[in-house]
């Protein structure tokens, strides 16, 4: 969900003050952290209103922060927007060199409400 459903619907304030929710919840997880300060500043400002949320839940329950692109020099900011822990930050770095997700750029050569250029996409069997 965005930030801004997350931040201005009065549904998640009733969701979080049932305990039987808050019983089954196991982690909070942010996908895509780095827009938070990217994306924050300027264009979407309520990425950076998101890190008060953190004390409506116990600090027992993690909160996760996923991204392929977030820099070494971010992190700081980033426990500093959201109210995280510094001594419980855990980083995993993997490769982002995925070989099945390519970019190609062909000419059509046929009318594009064919698809027919498209064919090669889905293989025949």
């Amino acid at each position: 969900m965005s930030p801004e459903l997350l931040l201005n619907n009065d549904r998640f304030e009733v969701l979080w003050g049932k305990k039987h929710f808050m019983d089954k919840l196991i982690n909070i997880v942010l996908d895509e952290a780095h827009v938070i300060k990217e994306w924050g500043g300027t264009f979407r400002t309520n990425y950076l209103k998101i890190g008060p949320i953190r004390y409506r839940f116990p600090w027992m329950i993690p909160f996760h922060l996923g991204s392929a692109t977030v820099s070494k020099q971010l992190e700081p900011e980033l426990v500093k927007n959201l109210h995280l822990c510094v001594d419980s930050l855990v980083v995993m770095r993997r490769n982002m060199d995925r070989p099945n997700i390519f970019l190609i750029v062909e000419q059509m050569k046929h009318p594009a409400n064919s698809y027919e250029d498209l064919a090669f996409v889905i293989k025949r069997t």
